[in-house]
Formats: C-alpha cells, structure tokens, sequence
C-alpha cells in the first residue's frame, strides 16, 4: 500500500500542471487560441476573392 501513494501523489501533481499550464492567462490555452485564429484568418484571405 505505501508504494502506492507516492505514484498517485505524483500524478495528481502532474494533472495540476497541466490544469495550470492550459488555464493561466499566458499558458499554452492562449497561445493555441490565438494559433487557430491566425490560421482562420489567413486561410480566409487565402480563399477570398479578389
């Protein structure tokens, strides 16, 4: 039993990382965001017409 708690304690650890990582205000969350909406807008200048 006591081997177990230091991997669960280990992985609860990691799953809050990450939470914080994709959730803090310059986390990588934003910078996917903002990947995708320049994308989107470069395919829509891409596809208009001219």
């Amino acid at each position: 039993m006591e081997k177990l708690i230091l991997p669960v304690v280990i992985c609860i650890i990691l799953i809050g990382i990450a939470f914080w990582t994709f959730n803090n205000p310059n986390g990588i969350g934003k910078g996917v965001e903002n990947g995708g909406e320049n994308v989107k807008v470069k395919i829509e200048e891409a596809t208009s017409p001219k």
